[in-house]
């Protein structure tokens, strides 16, 4: 059983977002954003579960209303993997 898993939802925190998950999503999104020499931007691809929990996050309504305009550069890690 995995983290979130115990927590009761799908976020690690629980059934709902709280701060940690955000701060977990910010990071995600910042090791494969694409401005680490050395870190592939399809790195969570072999992480299934922290891909579908970053995307989980990223579909948030505010989240995804703040980046939605954003069409280039290391902001995209901020959206949801297509």
């Amino acid at each position: 059983m995995c983290r979130q898993e115990a927590a009761g939802g799908e976020f690690f925190t629980g059934s709902k977002p709280m701060y940690p998950d955000i701060l977990i999503f910010k990071n995600l999104s910042g090791i494969v954003g694409g401005s680490m020499d050395g870190v592939p931007t399809n790195l969570l691809d072999n992480y299934p579960k922290l891909k579908a929990f970053h995307d989980r996050v990223a579909q948030l309504p505010p989240i995804a209303k703040y980046y939605e305009k954003v069409t280039e550069g290391p902001r995209l890690a901020y959206k949801p993997f297509a």
